[in-house]
This record gives structure tokens, sequence and C-alpha cells, in this order.
């Protein structure tokens, strides 16, 4: 699936969702400095995929409130 991919000065953050092994769809949150090597990821399971857009979309809404703004990457 596409990710999403938001950025403000220093730092990113990216969205995807996929299927996992279990057949659980998964929310992957990759985040990060853009200017050093340090980042983390989260991974939020669910079982529908309604849920888990439900997560994208609260996710979407926070990253603009932090100023981030969305790339094509």
């Amino acid at each position: 699936m596409p990710s999403l991919y938001f950025e403000n000065d220093t730092r990113y953050y990216r969205l995807t969702i996929e299927k996992d092994l279990l057949d659980y769809w998964v929310v992957v949150c990759t985040y990060g400095g853009k200017k050093n090597n340090l980042g983390n990821m989260k991974k939020y399971p669910f079982i529908r995929l309604c849920e888990a857009l439900k997560k994208v979309n609260s996710i979407t809404d926070k990253r603009y409130k932090r100023k981030y703004k969305p790339k094509n990457h």
C-alpha cells in the first residue's frame, strides 16, 4: 500500500498500512530527525481495515496540528 509522508524543518513522519502474517492490518509509523540518524518505529495492529484507517486519520490530524506538511515521497 502507498505511504503517507510528512515533514517539518527538522523531522519526518511516515505512515503505512500493511497486512501481517496473521492477517491483521498494521499501521506502521516511522519517524525521526532529518539531520541525524535518530528515529523510531511504532506498529499498531487492527483486525478491521476501518479501525486502521481511523488510526491513520487520527495520526494525520496530529501531524497537521504540529505543523508537519505532506510531501510526495
